[in-house]
């Protein structure tokens, strides 16, 4: 074989290997551009899903306040009939007349009757319209968890982590009772502070009874049991009572990581919740101050600790810090924000209103 064979050959060799290069990254290409194709189109499709998801939500609630104006109607209806039926049975004991007394006591049947059908209404919507507000949470719950992946980790319940159970304990009548609770329970600060004035009141006790009323402890209260309602919401996510917002919680245990969090809290230990909110389109709120409660509504008792929002993790994300919770049960968790209406508020009355999320929490 002669050189000229040789050179001849090998520059087929480097062409085909060349075109094999190229057919390769081609093809690598390809791939890529198709994998990029594909993650652009499910993204637009999930957010897609998500714009519709809000869409029909909105429009659910929207269905289920319309019923329930129409349940609170029919109620009134038949707490009026229900009056007028009494009115006729009163007339009907007094009257001495035999044909005026069955004409009233006809009329007072038909009332009944009445009376019955608009009960049947106000409760049959009423339940609609509760069945269609938990649609339209489902669906908000998913909107906010699409548009939020980043920080809606956790979409189930808060509860309890079993292996902080060592111990619980109710706290100090200080610590325990909120301050606006203090007069309910007919506590006042002084009786509170001083361990004298309390020793003073007790011997008081016998002159005056209204002292009584001012040495109440939580050893009583302490010892009455709670019962949470067999349908109470325990959901993570929640509209305000003025249904202008979305909010979401759930634990937040690292410094510098949105994806640490679980679904249980630890008992008697501090900790920090993550609490998102949008509006009902799922867009963020921001720049809000945020005033924290919370309490067991069977134990007549506030938090042991006085937990705050401290700062702003991401637009919409607050970062509550210094939760605490000293023992299991029901506890009612409550997050308060200035209205939308109060910057362009008239009254007094709309500038004081505030809007306000609860959870309830079976720990």
């Amino acid at each position: 074989m002669n050189d000229r064979t040789k050179a001849l050959r090998n520059r087929v060799r480097v062409s085909q290997q060349k075109f094999c290069q190229v057919k390769f990254l081609t093809r690598v290409f390809a791939a890529t551009a198709l994998l990029l194709f594909s993650s652009f189109n499910f993204a637009e499709q999930q957010q897609s899903q998500s714009l519709q998801a809000f869409i029909d939500a909105q429009q659910l609630l929207k269905q289920s306040n319309q019923l329930e104006e129409q349940a609170k109607r029919s109620l009134l209806t038949a707490n009026q009939t229900r009056q007028l039926v009494s009115k006729k049975r009163v007339e009907v004991r007094k009257e001495k007349d035999k044909q005026k007394r069955e004409v009233f006591e006809l009329q007072a049947t038909e009332l009944a009757k009445s009376l019955e059908t608009q009960q049947k209404d106000g409760a049959s919507q009423r339940t609609q319209a509760l069945l269609l507000k938990r649609k339209a949470m489902d669906l908000f719950s998913q909107g906010l968890t699409n548009e939020w992946s980043t920080w809606v980790n956790n979409t189930q319940p808060l509860t309890m982590d079993k292996e902080t159970l060592d111990y619980i304990s109710h706290n100090a009548v200080v610590r325990s009772v909120h301050p606006t609770m203090l007069n309910k329970m007919g506590l006042n600060k002084t009786g509170l502070n001083s361990s004298k004035n309390e020793t003073t009141n007790q011997n008081a006790t016998s002159k005056n009874s209204d002292n009584n009323k001012e040495k109440m402890s939580l050893r009583i209260a302490s010892l009455i049991g709670q019962s949470a309602p067999a349908d109470l919401d325990i959901s993570a996510f929640q509209l305000s009572n003025d249904q202008n917002y979305l909010a979401h919680i759930e634990v937040h245990n690292a410094v510098d990581t949105e994806q640490s969090n679980v679904s249980q809290v630890p008992l008697n230990q501090m900790h920090q919740w993550r609490l998102l909110i949008s509006d009902l389109h799922g867009k963020p709120v921001t720049g809000k101050e945020i005033e924290v409660l919370g309490h067991m509504p069977g134990h007549v008792h506030g938090l042991p600790t006085q937990p705050q929002v401290t700062k702003e993790l991401a637009s919409g994300v607050y970062l509550v810090e210094g939760v605490k919770f000293q023992m299991q049960g029901w506890w009612v968790m409550q997050f308060e924000l200035e209205s939308p209406t109060q910057e362009s508020a008239s009254s007094a009355e709309e500038k004081n209103k505030k809007s306000s999320f609860t959870f309830n929490l079976i720990l």
